[in-house]
């Protein structure tokens, strides 16, 4: 499993997560700074398996469903 930490949280929350799940923050993959629209449908999609963001209003700005 591939996660993704969105930029505003601590990148040492990466310790919290088993061994075998693989945690990358967005400034890592050089996406800090894009918009939720862009880095959820666009980039984060095609190579993670899930978001971890600290957004209350995600679900108003995206259709997460999808």
């Amino acid at each position: 499993m591939r996660v993704l930490l969105d930029e505003h949280l601590d990148h040492r929350l990466r310790r919290s997560f088993d061994p075998s799940v693989e945690v990358a923050t967005v400034a890592e993959q050089g996406w800090k700074g894009k918009k939720n629209g862009e880095l959820l449908l666009q980039l984060a999609s095609r190579e993670f398996d899930a978001l971890i963001t600290a957004d209350q209003n995600l679900e108003s700005q995206q259709d997460v469903a999808r």
